[in-house]
């Protein structure tokens, strides 16, 4: 699970605010999805939101097929 708030490293990939995330395979379904990393609390990307806003929860856009370009493991992935 990724903690949704704050730079981090994910995959060995360093995070920092303004770099869109792919969260996958969360406890809690309706956290997965396209994310936007801030310092703070994340927001989920607007352009990856099917209500089309930022505010939590929100539905994450189905059928959406998603290219991973970095990441030790993931990296290179759809």
């Amino acid at each position: 699970n990724l903690t949704l708030s704050g730079t981090q490293t994910i995959d060995g990939v360093a995070c920092v605010a303004g770099n869109r995330v792919l969260a996958k395979d969360q406890s809690t379904g309706s956290q997965n999805g396209i994310w936007v990393v801030a310092s703070a609390a994340w927001a989920r990307a607007f352009d990856m939101d099917q209500d089309l806003t930022t505010s939590v929860p929100a539905e994450e856009v189905m059928g959406a097929l998603v290219y991973v370009i970095a990441g030790t493991i993931n990296g290179g992935s759809s």
